[in-house]
């Protein structure tokens, strides 16, 4: 389900009410809204941690799932997955879907920045450093 909701506590039942929606009766193996203020502060300190001004940091994606199934299990299963987009200001929950995990999937926090931000990470993280030929 794409939806575009800013993510605030004042916004707290929007969220919960598109993983809901997206969830259906399915209680096992999903995400709910939740986990996103959680995945939020992580992302942000993932943007921090590569000194990537704030001013830079729109468009920034980050991608959440669980993990999928261990190795003895022989089937995929079904899971949520959510995206986040970071504003110029805010992080917005813009994608809730269900898919379906393998096993020994990795899940976790995959971020997607856009190529004008990955240069200005490169730049910022060899200012410490003289470079030789």
């Amino acid at each position: 389900m794409k939806t575009k909701i800013k993510i605030t506590h004042e916004n707290k039942q929007n969220i919960f009410d598109a993983f809901e929606q997206e969830n259906g009766l399915s209680k096992a193996n999903t995400l709910s809204g939740i986990e996103v203020f959680d995945i939020v502060k992580k992302a942000e300190e993932r943007l921090e941690d590569a000194r990537l001004p704030k001013k830079s940091r729109n468009k920034a994606k980050a991608h959440y799932c669980t993990n999928g199934p261990a190795r003895a299990y022989k089937y995929a299963f079904t899971t949520t997955e959510f995206v986040l987009e970071r504003g110029s200001k805010d992080w917005f929950l813009v994608s809730v879907e269900r898919i379906s995990l393998y096993p020994r999937s990795k899940g976790g926090l995959k971020m997607t920045i856009l190529e004008s931000q990955a240069e200005e990470i490169r730049a910022k993280s060899t200012t410490d450093f003289h470079i030789s030929a």
